[in-house]
């Protein structure tokens, strides 16, 4: 498991479960039933995992939205 998925589970999640979920949502688009609910949420194809650029903005955005409601 990479790093910047620890940011998408809570502090202290059992690394087992949160392998295994990171494992649903990743392969979800390959059965029907999980290809149903993605298209239920917004029409979302499968989940893919961010590229390290995506994650250098939305570190970028953190910052910007601490320092916002800081002030």
């Amino acid at each position: 498991m990479t790093d910047h998925l620890a940011n998408s589970f809570r502090l202290g999640i059992n690394p087992e479960l949160q392998s295994a979920v990171e494992k649903v949502l990743l392969n979800m688009h390959e059965n029907p039933m999980g290809r149903d609910a993605l298209q239920a949420a917004s029409g979302i194809q499968p989940f893919e995992r961010l590229a390290a650029a995506d994650q250098d903005g939305l570190a970028e955005w953190r910052k910007t939205l601490a320092l916002a409601v800081a002030d």
